[in-house]
């Protein structure tokens, strides 16, 4: 099977906005402290306030971070709030974190948009600096399989191995007691190597096969993420500062990350490690640079359409068990009385008033910056 790039793009992206101003009142301001406040009195999750900022809403977390008061998320994004603005003499006032389905979605160049557009109403933005990026390509082939020394890693920048020392450091994943994946390199630059099939089921992002299909990828196909994280002093060296410089350096940071900072060769005899031949899949790696910038499609409806399918057999399967256990608790080996016990107790739960408030909770928590 010869190995074939399926799709490539951001997978990650942590943003620092710089306000010189907030456009809050002191009315929206005390809203949110109660509404934090109201979440920290909550044991549970699912019974966060829920806040609307910028026309979008948000859960709100019960409890802030170093430098950010106040943590607001959704399905797309988190916002870490710091509510004095000092045009990021310090640090930018509002971290914003873009999570994976949101920048596959349409793609995240046009995310960028989208979350600057919100922020823009809520503040005054100087200045947004890139934090992280996470730059990413999902290959059509097999996980690579290294040797214990790792000698098929080189990389041509310092001309030598990455033997698990210094900066580059190299480890395994496992599962159970089979190798999953491979991390090199330290936090500020890192690339991670796994099976984004097992992963994708393990972390329920089936809509990632939709993408793939699209690029002729079929069921039961292997498919390898290969995934080098950036973080801010490697962004800063690679003068990689706005949004928009990410857009137009992507291939470039892409080109340099997997031919001259990271390689996967085939062992040789030659001394010369940088001459042995790349392996087949990194040949599609360094070729799925020239897919940067493209827009991925999928739609926010059919990731919802298949949560809502998951969860029906869920509630399905749950039926069930409750409808069996109620013959045992009620005596009766016929299932009608039991059903319509269960019926009845449904139709309770719906008609509380608590339901509503939980029910706007939820959907504050699957709310899109795309609504």
């Amino acid at each position: 099977m010869e190995s074939q790039c399926l799709l490539a793009g951001v997978d990650t992206l942590e943003l620092g906005f710089c306000v010189g101003k907030y456009f809050l009142g002191e009315r929206q301001w005390n809203d949110l402290a109660a509404a934090k406040e109201s979440s920290r009195r909550s044991d549970f999750d699912n019974k966060l306030a829920v806040i609307e900022l910028g026309g979008h809403e948000f859960l709100v977390n019960r409890a802030g971070a170093q430098r950010y008061g106040y943590i607001l998320r959704n399905d797309d994004v988190t916002l870490k709030i710091n509510e004095n603005a000092n045009s990021g003499i310090h640090f930018p006032e509002i971290l914003v974190t873009l999570h994976s389905g949101y920048l596959w979605r349409d793609g995240w160049e046009r995310a960028i948009g989208n979350i600057e557009e919100c922020i823009s109403q809520l503040a005054d933005i100087r200045m947004v600096k890139v934090s992280r990026a996470d730059l990413t390509a999902d290959i059509k082939a097999l996980m690579p399989v290294l040797s214990s020394d790792f000698r098929e890693i080189v990389t041509r920048a310092k001309g030598k191995a990455l033997f698990g020392h210094g900066q580059f450091n190299v480890g395994r994943f496992y599962t159970g007691l089979q190798p999953s994946g491979y991390r090199v390199g330290s936090s500020n630059l890192m690339c991670r190597m796994y099976d984004k099939v097992a992963e994708s089921n393990k972390s329920r992002k089936m809509w990632f096969e939709e993408l793939w299909a699209k690029e002729g990828w079929q069921k039961g196909e292997p498919v390898t993420r290969v995934e080098f994280q950036c973080r801010r002093p490697f962004l800063r060296r690679m003068e990689t500062d706005s949004p928009s410089d990410l857009i137009v350096q992507a291939p470039g940071l892409w080109r340099y990350l997997s031919e001259e900072w990271l390689t996967l060769r085939v062992a040789g005899d030659d001394s010369h490690r940088d001459r042995w031949d790349l392996q087949e899949l990194w040949q599609a790696v360094q070729r799925a640079g020239t897919k940067f910038g493209e827009v991925t499609g999928i739609t926010r409806m059919r990731q919802m359409r298949s949560t809502f399918e998951n969860l029906r057999s869920q509630y399905r399967g749950y039926l069930v068990s409750m409808v069996a256990t109620s013959t045992e608790l009620l005596g009766s080996e016929a299932t009608e009385m039991p059903k319509e016990w269960v019926m009845s107790m449904t139709e309770d739960m719906l008609r509380e008033p608590e339901f509503d408030m939980d029910v706007k909770r939820r959907k504050a928590k699957y709310s899109g910056m795309d609504n």
